[in-house]
Parts: structure tokens; sequence; C-alpha cells
């Protein structure tokens, strides 16, 4: 994961943001700020820091609660990106699941990148999806086999 090309979602994000939300406006600005700080630093300390700003995906967790399937399409392929790096806040988790959760509804678009993300969170994040989290993430995966899109139905199937 590069500074570089969440600088560069956030700023798409943020072209779409002007037009809809100014609370999704706000938040975008506020973590390319946060982005902008970290640029100078190298690569490989950029997740951790990410890591440890609980606030920085929050436009990403608003675009997913948006209902706009371009935006939320937007929101989830960022969060998989902080997914896969370990670049996000352990204390985001439920409000990524609840995203997720909420976003299942959009499309199969939104279907497929949801379930693109949800086999990194489970790994990377093992020792927190315990419990209820668990729980959320597994009637994720089983709404989204339920579908009527054959393509979304079997990859959830075997995700589960």
């Amino acid at each position: 994961m590069t500074a570089q090309i969440l600088t560069h979602e956030l700023t798409s994000l943020l072209a779409e943001a002007r037009k809809r939300s100014g609370d999704l406006r706000s938040a975008t600005e506020k973590s390319l700020a946060e982005l902008k700080i970290l640029s100078s630093s190298p690569e490989n300390e950029v997740a951790r820091e990410l890591s440890r700003k609980p606030s920085f995906p929050s436009p990403f967790i608003l675009a997913c609660a948006s209902k706009h399937p371009r935006i939320t399409a937007m929101g989830i392929g960022c969060l998989q990106r902080l997914i896969v790096a370990k670049a996000l806040a352990q204390s985001r988790l439920r409000e990524v699941l609840d995203a997720f959760r909420d976003a299942v509804s959009l499309g199969p678009d939104i279907q497929l990148k949801i379930l693109q993300a949800l086999p990194s969170l489970l790994q990377n994040y093992a020792s927190n999806i315990k419990g209820k989290y668990l729980e959320d993430t597994l009637a994720i995966c089983s709404s989204l086999q339920g579908t009527k899109v054959a393509v979304v139905n079997s990859t959830a199937a075997a995700s589960e």
C-alpha cells in the first residue's frame, strides 16, 4: 500500500463527496491532511502509522453508508486496501463490518468487493474477529450466498 494510492483514492472520493455530502467531504479532507503528514514517512511505516489513527478510515466508512453505488464501491475498495496493509485501527472493526453489512444490497459489484475484503479481514485481524464480530462476518457471507447473482453466490459459498 502506498500513500500515493490512498491520496489518489481520497482525492477521487473528495470530488464525488463535493456533489453529495458535507460530512463525507469533511472527513475526506481530514484524512487527506493526515496522509500528507505521513507522505514523508518511509512506505513501510505508513500502514503502521495509519493503524494508530482511528479517524483515518472515516471517509471510507461514510462512503459505504452513502447508498450511492459509485461512492460505496470507492469506500469498500479503500477499506480493503487498509485491511490488506493492516492499516485499519482495530477500534473501527465494528463500523467496517456494519458498513459491509449495510452495503450488501447495492448490487453485484459491491457484493463482490465485500467478498474480496472479507478474507483479508479474517486473516489480518484474526485475533479481533471473535464472538459477535465473527458471527457478523459469517452472516454477511451467508446473506451474499443467498443472492440470485450466480457469481456472487458461488464466491460467497467459497468464502464460508
